[in-house]
């Protein structure tokens, strides 16, 4: 399983809320079996649960090139480290001191590296403008009323044949992409810049 180019941001607020990202085969009403999954170019930003979890055992699990940027929520969850597991190439940020855990024991940067072999960096992404969300976006394509329920409210006035390009998925996705400095999505065009 692969798991490329998200951007999961903005869910501040409950503590120790549900993961942004997480591997749990058993979840797919699959048969157990060996399973393996692999999670790159991806961004977790100001998140209310760890940016990353497992619950269950992996054959194989990468985790490479991916931005996790949290405020006090933890970075990366394990419940176990397994041989065939990959951590590298990540950019991490966090306030916590202990941002990270396996098997429910939390670990500062160092512990994680010595444990992981996780040779990422802890620096903080620049990026152009990560708070946007859709109020701002409402207020940028000029809506009376700026905010998630006027641009819901707008996107219900919409009918067959009148509808306005602004108002779809794609332009605010963009706009949010935009935020973060990600290139119009194409397949591989997935890193940001800066």
């Amino acid at each position: 399983d692969l798991v490329e180019g998200n951007i999961i941001a903005h869910m501040p607020g409950k503590p120790k809320g549900l993961s942004a990202m997480g591997y749990a085969p058993e979840l797919k009403d699959v048969p157990p079996s060996p399973c393996s999954g692999e999670f790159r170019n991806n961004i977790v930003y100001d998140w209310s649960g760890a940016a990353f979890d497992n619950h269950s055992p992996a054959a194989g699990l990468s985790i490479h090139d991916n931005i996790f940027q949290q405020k006090d929520q933890m970075l990366i969850d394990l419940r176990q480290f397994g041989s065939g597991y990959s951590i590298s190439g990540n950019r991490y940020a966090a306030q916590s001191k202990t941002p990270f855990s396996i098997a429910q024991r939390q670990m500062s940067f160092d512990d994680w590296k010595t444990r992981t072999g996780d040779d990422s960096k802890m620096e903080l992404a620049r990026f152009v403008d990560p708070d946007r969300d859709i109020a701002s976006y409402s207020k940028q394509i000029g809506l009376a009323d700026a905010s998630l329920e006027g641009f819901l409210g707008a996107c219900r006035e919409g009918c067959r044949g009148h509808w306005n390009p602004k108002l779809t998925a794609q332009m605010v996705n963009q706009y949010i992409r935009d935020g973060f400095g990600i290139e119009r999505q194409t397949p591989g065009a997935t890193q940001p810049r800066g």
